[in-house]
């Protein structure tokens, strides 16, 4: 079964529980996988999300430019973190869509370039995935933050990394559609969505 062209679920979000999440100050000896610094940038507004819903599993066809569906309707919850302007009129309209590194958690693009991102009004939005074979031991990004704080991130359901093809998509969806299912709130929708996904991974279609 080849991958469908169809337009993707609109997936479900909701606040964490309060515990060891964002904000965490520059200092902080929490690992990776927390994601932010907590550094209180002017103007812009940063959120950690559950997004939930029910996805098709993805693997490669015969090559690697071909994505098949192995399976469906699987539910999953993961985590995502959102950095947006303020005010809607300070919004470019652009959002950068990153796969968070499936390995160690991290997304590295707000880090390196978000000078550069909030200079444009562009907004970033980050989710944290995992692949079934774990290159660094049996850990994942998942079981990282079920064990940084276990009741905080106990409704985490990510067991099939093929799904992260159909969270992504579902994701870049509620930021086009805007509204209550969009990380950036009910007044920001994106015209633009770029992904942007680990190596060696290759970049399905955002739109």
């Amino acid at each position: 079964m080849t991958a469908s062209s169809n337009v993707p679920e609109l997936p479900t979000l909701v606040a964490p529980p309060e515990g060891k999440g964002l904000v965490q100050p520059a200092d902080s000896d929490l690992p990776m996988e927390v994601g932010s610094h907590g550094v209180d940038h002017e103007g812009y507004t940063e959120i950690e999300l559950f997004v939930s819903g029910l996805g098709d599993v993805y693997r490669y066809g015969e090559t690697t430019n071909e994505l098949v569906v192995a399976e469906t309707a699987w539910p999953y919850t993961t985590r995502i973190i959102a950095n947006f302007p303020k005010s809607r009129a300070q919004f470019s309209g652009t959002v950068l869509l990153e796969i968070a590194d499936p390995e160690i958690g991290a997304g590295p693009l707000w880090p390196f370039t978000g000078d550069y991102l909030r200079r444009k009004g562009n907004s970033h939005v980050v989710v944290t995935t995992r692949r079934n074979n774990q290159a660094y031991g049996a850990s994942t990004p998942i079981s990282a933050l079920k064990a940084l704080d276990p009741l905080r991130y106990a409704p985490l359901l990510f067991e099939e990394g093929g799904l992260s093809w159909e969270i992504l998509a579902q994701v870049a969806h509620s930021l086009r559609v805007g509204g209550p299912t969009s990380p950036l709130g009910t007044s920001m929708c994106a015209k633009w969505c770029v992904a942007v996904i680990p190596a060696p991974a290759r970049t399905p279609s955002c739109t």
